[in-house]
């Protein structure tokens, strides 16, 4: 399906450039998607497609328009450009901002439904969305100053507002963007232990993926 809708995608971008780098930027997206796990780094990959599309379009508008103002100085040397003669067309930009709207709106459909945040399938709620009460979290972790390669303990704590039922589902844990670990809420609380990734760290954020009741909440530490 992914597949399908980057073809769509690639429909969008000039006439030359598909019939030079279509093909290989078709592999390079299937490598991404094969490496590219989770529904945020996948996020990441159409916003990085999109924002590619966009800068192109562009791009090669302007490098158009610098070149119709070149007044060749002997008539018989040929001025030759790599774009289309319209490289600026407002279809394209509309149809971007579809996809981007398309995009953007399943993932926060998604993140509304609190299920298993995923592409591969998709979970229907009886329950409306709006009618949601919003959640609050407190989020802690342990050493106090992990570095890479590091085990940290990470504790979270869900609260619902009144006299509703406790919080329940799924809380989980990231370095950056980067999934660590997952755990499920026991009395509206959640600990988990997992050892950060080598190389550059980021903030520790957690997310609840929010229940029948509750939406999802954010808590994003600052950084290390």
């Amino acid at each position: 399906m992914s597949e399908r809708i980057y073809l769509l995608v690639l429909k969008l971008y000039p006439r030359r450039f598909r019939q030079s780098y279509g093909d290989e930027a078709l592999h390079l997206f299937r490598d991404r998607m094969r490496d590219e796990t989770g529904l945020l780094r996948r996020v990441r990959l159409w916003f990085d497609l999109l924002s590619d599309l966009a800068a192109i379009h562009v791009r090669g508008y302007h490098e158009a328009a610098a070149v119709q103002a070149i007044v060749p100085v002997q008539s018989g040397i040929p001025a030759f450009s790599s774009l289309d003669d319209r490289a600026f067309d407002l279809r394209f930009v509309l149809m971007g901002a579809v996809l981007a709207v398309i995009v953007c709106g399943g993932v926060f459909r998604a993140l509304d439904s609190g299920g298993d945040l995923s592409f591969r399938s998709s979970v229907t709620h009886a329950v409306d969305s709006s009618s949601k009460t919003k959640a609050s979290m407190e989020f802690s972790y342990e050493p106090a100053h992990p570095v890479a390669g590091s085990v940290v303990r990470f504790s979270a704590t869900v609260s619902g507002t009144g006299s509703g039922p406790a919080p329940t589902g799924r809380v989980r844990f990231v370095d950056g963007w980067i999934p660590l670990a997952d755990g499920d809420l026991v009395h509206g609380s959640v600990t988990v232990v997992a050892r950060l990734p080598e190389g550059k760290t980021f903030p520790l954020n957690a997310f609840y993926l929010g229940d029948s009741n509750y939406g999802p909440a954010i808590a994003l530490e600052r950084n290390r």
